[in-house]
Parts: structure tokens; C-alpha cells; sequence
């Protein structure tokens, strides 16, 4: 790509009221550059989604029938995206060249289209350009094999892959780095790597092999956006998992699992938990009724502090979780304490939700994309030691079985392989969540005589 493009898109970018930085130069160059395909490896947060949405609607209307695609790992980052290029799509300059739908962005001859790896199969499609976002978190590689083949339908047609590192190298982003790494030139400048070849490159941003996380310095180099400070990598160091903070903030390989919790750090929060009647409570609901066991967890915020109590049971040979009696219990402390919301999961709870809310029981169901950052929000709580569990055991035990996984929207709190029960801590970060998310405490949702204990 010629300085002159270079120079346009940048005028582009500054009239979409953005300033194109000396890193993401670098990638608009090599975007649009004669190699039919490049990497691009670089921690979150350095602005991948705003420039990814820019370089498809400036390929869009700068070309002639040009079909562009954006390939995320889920539907929720695909609308994520297509949300910003469409905001982009109604600058004063852009409205009047084209038309946006549902789903797609259309010029009178072209088109731009935001797909989700875990949508409809996509095979037989035609591309000028491909990118495909944050390809670690794909759950498989078939959107990638699809839009990789499409680029031999057109001359001249280019694909574009940004992700942030992986868990395992063994995988469609790992094996691809793993061949950027044997190309023809292979330059390294501290965190910076340029692989070069006659059709693929890669940009890479990433901790090199022996970095100290620690090293915030060297751990910023990793990071070019000028909005990411060491001050900030410093809070999200103290904040986050260690596994979270090396692979999306260091762009480290991370090789595996590791325990969501520390025994130490668990135990340090074994203080009394201090909830007293008509409190204002959050209560997480995890329900099973053969395999694991089913928790029941009332959380009281104060300040920035949580107290947590547990009721649980447990399956048998002869006998299931009767959830009838879980649902009375909820009764229960309907009656006691001032609920502001009862935050299930659906899977197995849902009949005895119905029939709560129906008595005008706050009901809230819990949704999955939520899991990585209730896992965050939790941790950060639990090794500051703002958590009060009163040294509950079968909660301790639940804490200390679980790991972090990866999924498509981040890392979660998973089952470790042994499938031991994690379920009072998942009640936790169900009601810690929906807590840490209120504002203020204001007047209480329920009087503890508002209904009638069962």
C-alpha cells in the first residue's frame, strides 16, 4: 500500500473522529499491502474493533463491488462490531453512499456483513476482504477455513486475522503464528515481532519468552495505544487473574488452565459474615438435580464489601435435588431479608422462577456471556479480602475446584477435570455480580412482611 493510502485512510479515520497512531500505520499499511494475508497479534483494549469496523467500510466505499466480511467468535462481538461501523456508516460524509439493514452495510454495488463463527455455516461465500476478530476464542476453525477459501474465488482478494494470544498453540490461531514464525524475514524489537513472506505477514505485539509480568514497563511495550498507562496495567494487574492479566494484557501463550483461586487468598476472607434480617440481599440460585450439587447464596453489600451465606443440597443414589424445596427456601428468605433480585441459572430452576415471580418475586435470569466478567469482578473481590464467607467449607471446597478457561467472551470459572462441584461458588458470582452492578442502596424492594413465608 502506497504512503499516499497510507494517507487517505488516516484522513478517514481523523474525519470518523479518530487519530490513526503509529501502530495501527503499521497494520493498514500491511493490511492493504500486495501479501494476500496478515496477522496481527496484540493485547485487548489497544482499539481492535474500532479500526477492524473502519478498514471494512473504507474498503467498502473505496472499492468497486467490493464484498467485505467480519468474522467474530460469537453473535454478541459480531453485533459489538457491525454496532461500530454502522455508527460510522451515519457520518454526514458517509449516509448518503450507502444504506444500512439489519445486518448488512450497502453501497449500489457492494456490501459489508458482520458474521459470528457460531452462527450458520458460511460456506460459498465471494470476499474482496476477509477479517476475522479475535480468532483464539473461536470455538472451531470452520468460519476461518470458509473465508480463508473464499480469497481464491477473487483476484486480489485479502484477509486480515487481529487476535489476542491463546490458551494452547495446538489450535487454527497457534498453527498460524507457528507458520508467521518460519517465514522467509523474521525481525524481533523487544515486544515487537514483523514476520514477512511472500504471502503472509504478521505484527505482533507480545511479552517475549523470559518477560516478567511484573515489568509493567516491558508489559506496556506490548501495549502501543497511547491510552494504555503502566498507572492502568498496574489496577488491571492488581484486578484481574494472573492468567487473564498474561494472556490479554502481555499477549503471553499461556500453555493451559490454572486454579481460579488460591486456598490462601480463599481463606484470608473467612471472616463472620454479617447479614441480619431485612437486609438488602441478593440471593444466586444454582440449581442441579442429579450431578451437583444445588446452591443457594444470599449476598450483602456494604461499601465495597460483600457477606456471603450458603444453604446447599446434594444429590444422592436414591435421591435428586427435590427443587420444590429449594424454591420454598427461597420463600423463606423472601420473608426474612429485602430482596432486590433472585439471579438464576435457567437449566434446571426455571419452572420454580415462574412461579416465584408470579408472586412478584424479583426474578433475573442469569445469562452465560456474563460469566467472564462476573469471574473477573469476583476475583478482584476475593484477593482484596472484600469478600465475608464465614469460613463456609463446603463453599471453600467449591472455590478451590474450580479453574479459569477460556471461552468466546473471556475466561470463566470452569470445572477442573476431576468434575469436583463449584456450585456455591457460582451462586456467589451470580449474586456478587448483580450487586456490584446496583447503584446505591436505596429503599428496600420488600418489607419482610410484603409475603408470606411458605
Amino acid at each position: 500500500m502506497a504512503m499516499t493510502e497510507v494517507k487517505r485512510f488516516a484522513e478517514f479515520f481523523a474525519m470518523l473522529g479518530y487519530r490513526l497512531e503509529p501502530f495501527q500505520r503499521e497494520i493498514v499499511r500491511e493490511a492493504f499491502s500486495e501479501r494476500r494475508e496478515l496477522l496481527v497479534l496484540i493485547p485487548r483494549a489497544n482499539g481492535k474493533s474500532t479500526l477492524l469496523a473502519a478498514i471494512a467500510l473504507w474498503s467498502l466505499l473505496r472499492g468497486r463491488g467490493s464484498q467485505i466480511v467480519v468474522g467474530a467468535a460469537s453473535r454478541e462481538q459480531a453485533s459489538v462490531l457491525f454496532d461500530i461501523a454502522r455508527e460510522m456508516a451515519q457520518h454526514t460524509e458517509i449516509a448518503p453512499l450507502v444504506e444500512v439493514t439489519r445486518r448488512e452495510i450497502r453501497t449500489t454495488d457492494g456490501w459489508l456483513k458482520v458474521i459470528a463463527a457460531d452462527g450458520p455455516r458460511q460456506h460459498g461465500l465471494i470476499v474482496d476482504l476477509a477479517i476475522v476478530d479475535e480468532l483464539h476464542a473461536h470455538r472451531h476453525d470452520e468460519l476461518y477455513v470458509a473465508l480463508r477459501t473464499a480469497m481464491q474465488k477473487r483476484a486480489g482478494a485479502r484477509m486480515v486475522t487481529i487476535s489476542t494470544a491463546g490458551a494452547r498453540v495446538d489450535t487454527p490461531l497457534g498453527r498460524l503464528r507457528e507458520r508467521a514464525l518460519k517465514l522467509e524475514k523474521v525481525k524481533r524489537d523487544g515486544a515487537f515481532t514483523r514476520a514477512e513472506g511472500e504471502h503472509l505477514a504478521m505484527l505482533a505485539w507480545e511479552l517475549p519468552d523470559g518477560g516478567n509480568l511484573d515489568d509493567l514497563v516491558a508489559v506496556k511495550a506490548c501495549n502501543p495505544a497511547s491510552w494504555i498507562t503502566v498507572e492502568g496495567l498496574s489496577e488491571q494487574k492488581e484486578a484481574v487473574h494472573e492468567l487473564g492479566f498474561a494472556r490479554y494484557h502481555a499477549n503471553v501463550w499461556t500453555g493451559g488452565e490454572a486454579p481460579w483461586i488460591l486456598a490462601d487468598e480463599w481463606d484470608a476472607c473467612a471472616g463472620q459474615a454479617e447479614i441480619a434480617d431485612a437486609a438488602r440481599v441478593v440471593v444466586g440460585v444454582d440449581a442441579s438435580v442429579a450431578h451437583d450439587t444445588t446452591a443457594v447464596c444470599v449476598v450483602r453489600r456494604d461499601g465495597d464489601s460483600y457477606h456471603a451465606t450458603w444453604r446447599t443440597w446434594t444429590p444422592s443414589e436414591r435421591r435428586e435435588v427435590p427443587l420444590a424445596d429449594v424454591e420454598a427456601h427461597v420463600r423463606e428468605l423472601v420473608g426474612r431479608y429485602a430482596i432486590s433480585a433472585v439471579v438464576y441459572d435457567r437449566a434446571y430452576f426455571s419452572h420454580a422462577a415462574q412461579n416465584l415471580e408470579a408472586e412478584g418475586v424479583p426474578i433475573k435470569e442469569w445469562r452465560y456471556n456474563r460469566n467472564a466478567e462476573a469471574a473477573r469482578a469476583l476475583h478482584e473481590i476475593v484477593v482484596h479480602r472484600r469478600l465475608r464467607h464465614g469460613g463456609d467449607e463446603l463453599a471453600r471446597r467449591h472455590a478451590l475446584a474450580a479453574e479459569v478457561k477460556e471461552r468466546e467472551f473471556g475466561l470463566v470459572i470452569s470445572k477442573q477435570a476431576s468434575r469436583e462441584p463449584i456450585d456455591c461458588l457460582m451462586a456467589l458470582a451470580y449474586a456478587v455480580h448483580e450487586l456490584a452492578e446496583m447503584p446505591e442502596p436505596g429503599p428496600s424492594v420488600y418489607a419482610t412482611s410484603d409475603l408470606a413465608v411458605a
